[in-house]
């Protein structure tokens, strides 16, 4: 329920960045037309609509219904992943192809390494969005997946601070440099942020290639600080200072948040995941009554007495 709000208020401001926006519906040579960005935004306010009603009934009313449950989820899938490829793979890369000025002080290579950056780190953050549908019990899994995009936004992050960094110096940009989800006013905060995301995706890789459970709730306490940290230093940081109001920093509340407690959520489920995975390991009795120990063997394997 938490995410759908999340997604529909996403899909409402990608609705209003695409409505009135002076482009022809169909673009232009290095325009990418504002139809399909629309029809993207729309299709996802539909489905989180629709979540949001289903969790909303289903946490309220006790109103449960498998069949309704699974149709909300194939719903979300498909109309999720057609948003997805527009904004994470479509228009990133008809802007890059199209592109008509480098970026301040940037060759032509590097400036298309910042969009490539960009769109990794876009990549990172709604993939961890749809895939907050994933479900089951392979926490472990889930948690090294979303780990490594912790990782690959952190990396993105970096790579596109240190970028600007080299082009202008740690100079505060007098017209904020738009490349979502990343927005440069200072590179500085973004190297800082992007440092920390990426810190803090290596420490959950690490708890869950090692399979460290006793440490789910220090990760979550972690998890949250890293929160903050995106919200500091990339929204209020980097688009709070810009000049004019920039909608990047509404999307990127409700992306960090998928970002930041996916792995946390996983990392906090692999200790009831290693119970269950203990208990379900057959027993077997010696023979006399005592049941359960590792030490004991299976009946068609004991020595029987002369």
């Amino acid at each position: 329920m938490v995410f759908s709000v999340l997604l529909l208020v996403e899909g409402v401001t990608r609705t209003n960045l695409n409505i009135n926006t002076g482009i022809p519906w169909r673009g232009t040579h290095t325009e990418f037309p504002p139809i399909v960005g629309l029809l993207g935004g729309l299709t996802e306010v539909c489905f989180a609509f629709f979540g949001l009603l289903v969790g909303y009934f289903h946490l309220v009313h006790g109103l449960a219904n498998r069949i309704v449950l699974f149709a909300c989820l194939g719903t979300e899938f498909l109309f999720g992943w057609f948003t997805f490829s527009i904004y994470i793979f479509a228009m990133p890369s008809f802007e890059a192809n199209r592109a008509t000025q480098k970026f301040p002080n940037m060759s032509w290579t590097a400036t298309r390494a910042v969009y490539v950056m960009g769109l990794l780190g876009s990549f990172a953050e709604c993939a961890a969005l749809q895939g907050k549908e994933q479900t089951g019990r392979l926490h472990r899994g889930r948690m090294i997946f979303f780990t490594c995009l912790l990782i690959l936004k952190g990396a993105s992050e970096i790579t596109v601070g240190a970028l600007f960094d080299k082009a202008d110096g740690d100079a505060e940009f007098a017209k904020p440099v738009a490349d979502p989800p990343f927005v440069v006013t200072k590179p500085a905060l973004l190297i800082a942020g992007g440092i920390w995301v990426t810190i803090t995706g290596l420490i959950g890789l690490s708890i869950a290639v090692a399979h460290v459970p006793k440490h789910g709730l220090g990760f979550s306490v972690l998890s949250f600080f890293t929160y903050l940290v995106v919200i500091a230093l990339d929204d209020l940081g980097s688009v709070g200072i810009a000049p004019a109001a920039i909608p990047v920093g509404a999307l990127q509340v409700g992306l960090a948040f998928a970002l930041a407690f996916m792995p946390a959520y996983s990392g906090a489920h692999l200790e009831g995941e290693e119970i269950m995975a203990v208990e379900a390991q057959p027993e077997y009795g010696n023979g006399g009554g005592d049941v359960g120990s590792k030490h004991q063997v299976a009946p068609h394997l004991q020595a029987h007495p002369v």
